[in-house]
């Protein structure tokens, strides 16, 4: 019924296992309430960030929208790993991974989300960084400026954000 931070961004593993060891189902789901508080909680984190956000997708009684959501995920520095816990992915999901430059999932069960937070896990050590520095238009208002990133090997690849929030 209320976002709660159980362990706060930390490289302490054993803390955070012993935070999802804690979980338990109680409440409504505020989904697009507690990813963005998330979104807020890492962004201003060193390095690289990401987000695995573990859901069965409804969300319920969340003050901000499904959009407003997608809105907020573009605009941040965090790349989004939705996994649907269940039968069913929900759109959401899909969106958030695709304007963030993650990748979305689905978990039927627990023997396939230990799989799948293995593949997460592999591709964020094996992924690179790239830099880009516009130049600057005079006259341009500050705003979304939409990217493509290609490249010429056939054997890599691409998964990257649609664009950036100039200012």
């Amino acid at each position: 019924s209320a976002v709660e931070v159980l362990a706060p961004l930390s490289t302490d593993r054993a803390r955070s296992r012993d935070a999802l060891a804690r979980l338990e189902r109680w409440g409504t789901t505020p989904l697009y309430d507690a990813a963005a508080s998330a979104i807020d909680a890492i962004e201003p984190a060193r390095g690289r960030r990401a987000l695995i956000v573990l859901s069965d997708g409804a969300d319920r009684y969340s003050q901000l929208t499904g959009a407003d959501l997608v809105q907020k995920a573009r605009r941040s520095d965090v790349l989004i790993y939705p996994i649907a816990l269940g039968k069913e992915r929900p759109p959401i999901f899909t969106e958030l991974a695709a304007v963030t430059g993650g990748r979305s999932f689905q978990a039927a069960d627990e023997r396939s989300l230990t799989s799948t937070l293995g593949v997460i896990a592999r591709e964020l050590r094996s992924q690179y960084l790239l830099g880009y520095v516009p130049a600057r238009e005079a006259g341009r208002a500050s705003g979304w400026r939409s990217i493509r990133v290609t490249v010429s090997r056939p054997d890599v690849r691409v998964r990257a954000r649609d664009g950036y929030q100039s200012r």
